[in-house]
């Protein structure tokens, strides 16, 4: 990424303050266990990280969601295949409530979410940020379907979307005022590439949407509701 991007990005933010960190200690207990649980689990034991320079992201259409936890805003954990069961189900990963640019899809996806509860359609949102900065997310875009929190960075791994920032990048977002070691639930500078996924009632993937490159236009509701018409 250019700093040129990155630098408007984050002016962005700073200017509709969509950035604002909670401080580190308000999120310090929990961050701490959650460190612990995902140092219980090995590397070995994960899905890799995926590399943007050689590897696609996030799984295939067809394949199934591998067993996956994650945290609710108050910090409980989720079964998240569990949700998939009734019907469709969207889920979609977000950067951070720092980004601009996730804000932006947030809003919209927020703004849009009655259509799919016509449909009966589910829509979930993941995170690798804390429960508590996912609440603040949900409040700021005024977001009323869940937000988990990728803790482990297993949901991330586990749909092929996870990638470790490098030392240029993270070098730039400190300097901009973000700092993933306090922001991120697990503690480390890893995140998803943008990424929609529409799953059925088996956890399988029907349709998807992913790209490395953050700014692109992200899969609207309409393009995600016109592929759940051809699934029925």
């Amino acid at each position: 990424m250019s700093t040129t991007r990155f630098a408007l990005a984050a002016a962005c933010t700073l200017a509709i303050g969509a950035g604002a960190l909670l401080p580190a200690s308000d999120a310090a207990a929990q961050r701490s266990r959650n460190q612990s649980k995902a140092q219980q689990q090995s590397a070995d034991e994960m899905a890799p990280l995926r590399d943007p320079k050689q590897d696609k992201p996030g799984l295939n259409v067809g394949d199934t969601i591998p067993p996956t936890t994650v945290l609710d805003r108050d910090g409980n954990e989720v079964n998240l295949n569990s949700k998939f069961a009734g019907g469709l189900t969207v889920v979609f990963f977000y950067r951070g409530g720092w980004c601009p640019y996730c804000n932006k899809s947030m809003q919209e996806w927020g703004s849009q979410l009655g259509r799919f509860q016509d449909e009966n359609i589910k829509v979930i949102a993941i995170s690798p940020e804390t429960p508590e900065h996912t609440a603040a997310t949900a409040e700021k875009d005024s977001v009323n379907f869940p937000i988990y929190a990728d803790a482990t960075t297993e949901a991330m791994r586990n749909f092929g979307v996870a990638f470790q920032v490098d030392d240029k990048t993270q070098t730039q977002y400190r300097g901009f005022g973000i700092d993933l070691d306090s922001h991120n639930a697990s503690g480390e500078w890893i995140l998803p590439a943008p990424a929609f996924f529409l799953i059925d009632e088996q956890g399988r993937i029907v349709w998807k949407w992913a790209t490395w490159d953050y700014t692109a236009r992200r899969a609207s509701p309409d393009d995600v509701l016109n592929a759940a018409d051809e699934q029925r």
